[in-house]
């Protein structure tokens, strides 16, 4: 618990140095502007969720760089050998960049829509999203050298991520859709701000769950196959 505490502090503070704090700040306040001037309140449950499920994005592409610079930097050589755990090295990067990405949501949130909407729901969904774009990015970005390589399979990757959207609007009805990982964390984002059905509810729940973890143990042997043993990078 101790080294994953280290870890975390030491985390955020790289966040500080790297302007992430900065960039998301500034997402923050510019998209509350934007999303006040363009929608009426009326149609901000609806659009909120979709653009938070939008926004997490961030997460996917700061978890990832956060890698990128330690393996530029050479530090990342050095956490291999110490006694920090991968699984504690990889908690702290979801637990730092969801929250940090969740905090965005949140300033968005409460700046547009003010306090009507359900904290706890708001709170998982978000939360839960962040960490699931977070792991997604930690896992892909293990197997490449450098940012540029990284970058250009990504936006299809994180495009394909935001897609749930289209099953809750009705855009396109088909069940499949159920199984695209964000979608439960997204159903309890729509639920913060309308009630949704009980079942899908459970299945919100224990899918965000569900995907997280596996999202977390793909990462995981990720993390052991191409930085620890040092298998081919792209």
């Amino acid at each position: 618990m101790n080294r994953l505490r280290a870890a975390m502090w030491l985390d955020m503070r790289l966040q500080f140095r790297n302007k992430l704090y900065h960039v998301t700040a500034f997402v923050a306040v510019t998209m509350v502007f934007v999303l006040r001037y363009l929608f009426d309140r009326e149609l901000l449950p609806d659009v909120l969720p979709m653009y938070f499920l939008g926004t997490q994005g961030l997460a996917y592409f700061f978890a990832a760089s956060m890698v990128i610079f330690e393996k530029s930097e050479r530090t990342l050589e050095c956490t291999i050998v110490s006694p920090l755990r991968t699984a504690e090295y990889l908690v702290s990067k979801v637990v730092t960049v969801g929250f940090l990405v969740a905090m965005e949501c949140l300033v968005v949130a409460l700046g547009v829509f003010g306090f009507g909407f359900q904290p706890v729901w708001f709170a998982l969904g978000t939360f839960g999203m962040g960490a699931l774009f977070a792991v997604v990015g930690l896992a892909l970005v293990v197997r490449y050298r450098d940012l540029p390589s990284f970058l250009m399979p990504s936006f299809l990757i994180v495009g394909i991520m935001g897609l749930p959207f289209i099953h809750y609007f009705k855009i396109w009805e088909n069940p499949i859709l159920y199984a695209m990982p964000t979608y439960p964390a997204f159903i309890l984002t729509a639920a913060a701000f309308r009630p949704q059905p009980a079942g899908l509810m459970a299945y919100a729940l224990i899918g965000t769950v569900a995907t997280v973890a596996v999202g977390f143990l793909w990462s995981r042997r990720a993390f052991q196959h191409y930085i620890i043993e040092g298998q081919g990078t792209a």
